[in-house]
């Protein structure tokens, strides 16, 4: 961040430092050091919020007591709750799910709904009517959709 600012400013690290910078005590032994933050007051009295007190060393091992990133993030998610149910979203099969993905529900509306007077297929209403890019299907009805596609 200060080689970015000071290379905008024309200027050094250095010179960011020292003219932006708030004195703080040191961590460990005595005196203060300068670093790049702001000073605020509360009802406590003057705090300061610094930006990169620590340095950004390598982790040689890695961390321990971790929890799973990918486990409750993802678990309010609607697709993820669809997937998760394990059923056809157009016949209720319960066997070899599979999610069919399209990239613009705007190239579904312009194929299928401007050509009057046809029938739209299930697959296609079911996705216009729910605002959705993807489907969650049996296999079969993923065939059925690529079939009736090309």
């Amino acid at each position: 961040m200060l080689k970015t600012i000071a290379g905008k400013m024309g200027s050094s690290v250095n010179n960011i430092v020292r003219v932006h910078g708030v004195l703080v005590p040191k961590k460990r032994g005595l005196g203060f050091k300068r670093l790049v933050g702001v000073e605020y007051n509360t009802c406590i009295g003057r705090r300061t919020l610094m930006y990169f007190d620590k340095s950004l060393s390598r982790v040689e091992y890695p961390l321990t007591g971790v929890g799973d990133w990918f486990g409750e993030p993802l678990a309010g998610k609607q697709l993820v709750a669809r997937f998760r149910a394990n059923k056809c979203e157009l016949c209720g099969s319960v066997e070899d799910i599979v999610v069919h993905h399209v990239r613009k529900l705007r190239a579904l509306k312009q194929k299928y709904v401007q050509s009057k007077g046809e029938a739209l297929p299930l697959w296609v209403m079911t996705m216009l009517k729910s605002h959705r890019r993807t489907l969650v299907v049996c296999h079969s009805c993923h065939l059925g959709i690529h079939a009736s596609v090309a």
